[in-house]
């Protein structure tokens, strides 16, 4: 083991990191792990938010166009060719840093991200999925039995009856995104660099990492995550997850998971041989804070503001809301 002179992190901003929370049976691994980059640099303003992953998945997923739309056009191409189980689901940290920075993230209160199976969005993706293979599937059965291409009508008619049933289901309502204020973590976003660097597996780049965990959690792209204990059907996949300390004195990261398969603790962290950890790093990202001490303070009495009439106006909603009791 390579023991490093350097001082373990988390006395410094522990407190600040958000639980680890799971993603369920969903790819939005990125978009956890640029969530909770961002939930941690908010605290440390002073400000006890938690940020919408589903939000932040839903806007990674459907790219900025109509999801309505969106979701036809998958429907659509899958007449023709069978897209992958995971369509669209996968990402970059980058490409979700830059989500939060164009439109901003709710609150997790206002769209919360429910991982259950039976009740949460890997049902609505799994609807989404199975409908895709449907069209596929009635498609081949159609075009092997009429023995010819089908025509545009023959197409249209297989896409919308998949559609209307996705519709029926309440998948199509459930994956649109939400209407809701953004501007909070917006402006926020816009005074940080997202700053991403490709890892060469050294020990340089390793003590680099260290350093930037006194500073903050680092966001870290992995070829595989083979810590994935028994579901070894993650293992083999790209993965992202948070760095959030490493311990000189075991030569180990400690490792926010979204997977939840495998957990350090009642904190659901994983502990990882960091030179272990280092062999499957790809890529890490970290904020980088480009304010001065005065624009850090104005904003963040201008945010307290701007929370504390949300707050109230969430309130007065749930107050007129509430059904009476009897």
């Amino acid at each position: 083991m390579i023991v490093m002179p350097l001082v373990f992190c988390s006395c410094s901003i522990v407190s600040f990191h958000s639980k680890p929370s799971s993603q369920g049976s969903v790819g939005s691994c990125h978009s956890f792990v640029v969530a909770s980059i961002y939930e941690e640099k908010l605290k440390l303003e002073g400000l006890q938010v938690e940020l919408s992953h589903k939000d932040l998945f839903l806007r990674v997923f459907f790219q900025g166009f109509d999801e309505r739309q969106e979701i036809l056009r998958q429907l659509t191409m899958s007449v023709d060719r069978k897209l992958p189980k995971t369509y669209n689901e996968g990402s970059s940290l980058n490409r979700v840093a830059d989500q939060v920075k164009r439109y901003g993230v709710l609150n997790a209160e206002d769209e919360p991200y429910v991982h259950t199976f039976k009740s949460g969005l890997p049902m609505q993706m799994k609807h989404l999925r199975h409908a895709r293979m449907k069209v596929n599937h009635k498609a081949s059965v159609l075009k092997k039995r009429l023995g010819r291409s089908l025509t545009r009508a023959e197409k249209a008619t297989i896409v919308d009856a998949q559609f209307a049933l996705l519709q029926k289901q309440g998948v199509i309502d459930a994956l649109c995104i939400k209407e809701g204020d953004r501007s909070v973590v917006r402006r926020f976003a816009a005074n940080f660099e997202f700053k991403q660097a490709r890892a060469d597996r050294s020990l340089k780049t390793m003590k680099h990492i260290v350093t930037l965990l006194h500073r903050g959690s680092v966001g870290a792209g992995l070829s595989q995550y083979p810590w994935a204990g028994r579901a070894s059907r993650h293992s083999t996949s790209g993965h992202a997850v948070v760095l959030r300390d490493y311990d000189p004195a075991t030569g180990e990261f400690v490792v926010s998971n979204p997977w939840w398969l495998r957990s350090f603790g009642a904190e659901r962290y994983d502990r990882i041989a960091a030179m272990e950890f280092m062999s499957y790093l790809e890529t890490y990202v970290w904020l980088q804070d480009n304010r001065p001490g005065a624009m850090r303070k104005a904003f963040s009495s201008e945010v307290t503001t701007s929370l504390i009439a949300m707050n109230q106006h969430s309130s007065s909603r749930a107050t007129t809301t509430e059904p009476e009791k009897k």
